[in-house]
């Protein structure tokens, strides 16, 4: 304690969300096996969702997270998925992109330039928002 003052306010231990918590471990194992998972965490959950990256560190995977941007009356489009993808071109290199991402990458690179060709390559053209859902 800092002069009467908790340092920690929340428990390290996740009370009362064990379903919650077995459906995101399994999507983590699902994962791990080699097929990809999209978990969804809803505003004020920031707690479950730190306790699942906390395993995926563990497992060893790339756990990435994005979030809504509230502008007003709108939001951004795709906000969520390019503040989730924009780190995989730090922490990947090109040819590990190209696996992961496949035919999605030019696609993505659209959404995300990190995720384009490396310098001197082509630019990819702007985005086409229906094209995106129809990637990969």
């Amino acid at each position: 304690m800092i002069g009467g003052v908790a340092e920690r306010v929340s428990s390290p231990v996740l009370v009362g969300r064990d379903a919650e918590a077995a459906q995101l471990g399994a999507a983590l194992e699902r994962a791990a096996a080699g097929e990809p998972a999209i978990v969804v965490v809803v505003v004020g959950e920031s707690r479950l969702e730190a306790e699942l990256l906390r395993h995926a560190g563990e497992f060893g995977a790339v756990a990435l997270t994005g979030g809504c941007l509230n502008v007003g009356e709108g939001v951004l489009a795709y906000a969520p998925m390019v503040e989730a993808l924009r780190p995989l071109a730090r922490i990947m290199d090109p040819e590990e992109l190209d696996r992961v991402l496949g035919g999605a990458r030019a696609e993505l690179a659209r959404l995300v330039p990190e995720l384009g060709p490396q310098a001197g390559g082509e630019q990819a053209a702007a985005l086409e928002p229906a094209r995106l859902h129809l990637a990969g």
